[in-house]
């Protein structure tokens, strides 16, 4: 398996996690029951997810960053880059709201959202671009 593909599994994973990050939240909000879960089940669930997550995201963007060149050209790629240092900042920026500064606690929910829609720009400029190359037109992108 290739890099390219691995970073699509990868990208795939991040979006399936995310969305269950969601789905905790607004049970934890109060805005619907998806899990049969104490609350201090899951926000422990929760917090811990995002560390897997931030680890999971850092190496993908790390994988994408040591590869040379960006094609500044393409709104796809430029998409992507965008999402993907959104998505990097607000991760650690979420981490720190919730643990290391109380006060930006407040923001947390509005990081969340930002989380989200990052996620979807990021994976979504990026998986279906690699499945319609592989599957529709037969061949798999290449560095």
């Amino acid at each position: 398996m290739d890099l390219i593909a691995l970073k699509v599994v990868g990208a795939s994973v991040v979006a399936a996690l995310a969305a269950l990050q969601a789905l905790m939240m607004l049970q934890l909000y109060d805005r619907g029951r998806v899990f049969p879960l104490s609350t201090a089940v899951l926000m422990t669930w929760h917090r811990w997810q995002g560390y897997l997550l931030l680890g999971l995201i850092g190496v993908i963007a790390y994988a994408c960053v040591t590869r040379p060149g960006v094609n500044w050209h393409d709104p796809r790629v430029v998409a992507h880059v965008a999402g993907g240092t959104i998505l990097l900042g607000g991760l650690v920026l979420k981490a720190l709201s919730v643990r290391a500064v109380p006060r930006l606690r407040r923001v947390a929910p509005a990081l969340g959202v930002l989380l989200v829609l990052a996620v979807a720009l990021t994976v979504g400029s990026t998986v279906p671009w690699y499945l319609f190359r592989w599957l529709v037109r037969g061949g798999r992108p290449v560095y």
